[in-house]
């Protein structure tokens, strides 16, 4: 490191970020974040953080973090392989919205396969309806693309 300058501390070193498994507490700073949301919306919300989990345990992407970014939860692969899932309200409270990187390839790709179930929410991500079952075959698609974002976004692989 030059003279002068300092270490910037990771989320993960400041406490806002932490691995988690399938059946994990959220972190702290992310459970408030939750708490503040809608009873509906963070139940649907909860529900896909595990989902979320469970995809990032089947898939090679190095474990997964969760953290805040702009005061949502947000989960990265560890490798640095993927992109990150941002978790929030939808409009008006009426869904979950699940966030890409709006510069990525993501929404591209998955919609190259018409989603059924969750509504494409242009380059940012998707929306997921408050009633009903969740649309897992979509959800796993979705997140498996994110996690593994890099691996493909130059090549043909899904």
């Amino acid at each position: 490191m030059s003279r002068g300058k300092k270490a910037v501390p990771s989320a993960k070193s400041k406490g806002l970020a932490k691995s988690v498994t399938l059946h994990s507490e959220p972190l702290k700073a992310v459970k408030s974040a939750f708490d503040g949301f809608d009873p509906e919306v963070r139940k649907r919300a909860l529900a896909i953080r595990g989902l979320i989990g469970e995809v990032a345990s089947k898939t090679d992407c190095g474990g997964l973090e969760e953290t805040l970014k702009w005061g949502f939860p947000s989960y990265l692969a560890g490798s640095g392989r993927g992109t990150t899932i941002r978790l929030e309200p939808g409009p008006s409270n009426e869904g979950v919205a699940m966030r890409v990187h709006c510069q990525s390839r993501m929404m591209e790709r998955f919609v190259d396969r018409p989603p059924v179930g969750v509504k494409p929410d242009g380059s940012r991500g998707i929306l997921i309806p408050l009633r009903g079952k969740l649309p897992l075959t979509e959800l796993r698609r979705f997140i498996g693309l994110a996690l593994t974002y890099h691996d493909w976004k130059s090549g043909s692989a899904e």
